[in-house]
């Protein structure tokens, strides 16, 4: 087979699954539960006496990572990868986390450029934060921000990353 074939074969094959993947993320309704309200039910479950961590990161780190996320998408991130990476990889990876309603991402991995200048000093004030961060984003009522790397997000699909960001880091807290 001469490359020639083979590239257009390969770039139909390629573009006809990025269709059905996009197609398939319309239909689901696997993201319909991730609601800020879902996440503050979450959040004032916890019984912060006997929870712990068994990640890289203690419980107030990672509150306070999934706080700093929800403020970022109001104010804006402070570093962001490129817009091609946005406009294809990290478009690509939201759209098959949220039809799956779930993320995985490093859990040990900085919002690039994130600073913690206020962090909790306790888990109570680190959880405080977050639903704090939930409050405001739900009241916003202004322009959010471009995802540092999923780029341009409405104000659903926000909702829907910054829950999934919530229960992916709750993959790593046991009572």
């Amino acid at each position: 087979m001469n490359r020639r074939k083979f590239l257009l074969g390969t770039g139909i094959s390629v573009a006809a699954l990025a269709g059905a993947g996009y197609a398939w993320t319309q239909f689901s309704n696997a993201s319909d539960k991730l609601t800020v309200a879902f996440a503050s039910e979450l959040l004032d479950s916890i019984d912060s006496a006997t929870i712990e961590s068994n990640g890289q990161w203690d419980l107030r780190h990672i509150f306070d990572h999934c706080a700093k996320s929800v403020e970022f998408s109001m104010v804006g991130f402070p570093e962001h990868k490129s817009a091609a990476f946005k406009n294809t990889i990290g478009a690509s990876a939201f759209a098959l986390f949220k039809a799956k309603g779930a993320m995985s991402h490093n859990l040990a991995e900085e919002i690039p450029g994130a600073i913690y200048p206020n962090a909790s000093k306790t888990l109570e004030e680190a959880i405080l934060s977050l639903k704090s961060a939930f409050q405001a984003f739900e009241s916003h009522s202004g322009q959010l921000q471009q995802h540092f790397a999923y780029g341009e997000l409405n104000k659903r699909d926000y909702e829907i990353a910054h829950v999934m960001h919530l229960l992916n880091h709750w993959s790593e807290i046991q009572a």
